[in-house]
């Protein structure tokens, strides 16, 4: 898959009449981000244009221009769109409950940077090499000719910083930078966003976190390290599901780990797991072995059993990668 669909992609997003934005399940920065960046460009153009995902807008990206106008699926009536856009999904399913509505387009879009996307659009604009779905967003938007403007920069900007881990990652190429610049010069505020993300946590995501905390393990090699977050927990700290996004990255931070899990038991029997890595293993060959996907630093999947039997699985995966 490349991003050979590109110049077919500009024509439609010119000559649609109405537009479905789709964000994936529980949204991260570049999700929201690219999100509300390309319902910003379809606006300009004067087109009808709404967005929607299965969760809710999660509080750190609430600020955001547009951000109040995002609907959940419940919310949305069963219409007809002349073209559906589905960002940072590396398959329909990461669409979660928004994908149904998607299908009812007489167009399908997909733009995304994941390496085990599968192509799934009418149209396609794939590129691994992105640091971010926003990047390649930027990159239609300059193809348009529309300028970009503060609120655009900014929305932008979270969706690079966020994926990019605030430029650490070994995703922030310097073309990354490069872009990162001229949306600061286009009025993108990092230290606003910055502050947002990670200097604005509810008193019950730490309490959350100290609780996750207490369930780390790691193997014996030291290679590897996970923690689970349970329903319990949850309810007992007052969290919400979105206050564990970010949590997979602390047993990453150890030293010697190469692969960093999360477990997230859900209560319909099936466990999701959220990886990272450092140095040489790469976590989308993992995931996609279990039935997901993602990046060689960071992917996830849903498995079909409790957290028991999810952690048998997962850590003998692991393994395999570690070892190769």
């Amino acid at each position: 898959m490349s991003a050979s669909d590109r110049p077919a992609i500009v024509r439609a997003l010119r000559e649609g009449g109405s537009f479905l934005v789709l964000l994936h399940e529980l949204p991260d920065g570049d999700s929201v981000g690219a999100t509300l960046a390309m319902l910003l460009a379809l606006r300009r153009l004067g087109k009808r244009a709404m967005a929607v995902g299965a969760d809710r807008v999660p509080r750190p990206y609430q600020f955001l221009p547009m951000a109040e106008q995002v609907r959940v699926t419940g919310e949305v009536s069963l219409e007809s769109w002349d073209i559906a856009i589905v960002l940072d999904c590396a398959d329909p399913e990461r669409a979660g409950d928004a994908w149904p509505l998607a299908r009812r387009a007489k167009k399908l879009i997909n733009i995304d940077h994941h390496v085990t996307n599968i192509g799934y659009g009418d149209l396609n604009l794939v590129d691994p090499g992105a640091s971010a779905t926003a990047e390649l967003v930027y990159a239609l938007v300059r193809d348009l000719g529309i300028e970009v403007d503060r609120d655009m920069a900014d929305c932008l900007f979270m969706g690079i910083m966020t994926d990019t881990g605030s430029f650490r990652y070994a995703n922030a190429s310097p073309r990354t930078f490069r872009l990162a610049a001229e949306l600061m010069e286009a009025g993108a505020s990092p230290e606003a966003l910055a502050s947002s993300v990670w200097e604005s946590r509810s008193i019950s995501s730490l309490r959350l976190l100290a609780r996750a905390l207490t369930t780390l393990k790691v193997s014996d090699d030291g290679r590897m390290a996970w923690l689970t977050v349970d329903d319990v927990a949850l309810a007992e700290t007052g969290a919400d599901e979105q206050e564990v996004e970010g949590f997979v990255n602390y047993p990453r931070s150890l030293e010697g780990v190469e692969v960093a899990m999360l477990f997230r038991p859900m209560a319909d029997g099936r466990t999701r797991v959220a990886f990272r890595s450092k140095g040489r293993a790469d976590v989308s060959r993992v995931a996609r072995a279990l039935g997901g996907g993602g990046h060689p630093r960071a992917a996830g999947c849903v498995l079909r059993s409790g957290p028991d039997g999810a952690v048998d699985r997962v850590l003998a995966a692991a393994r395999q990668e570690v070892s190769s």
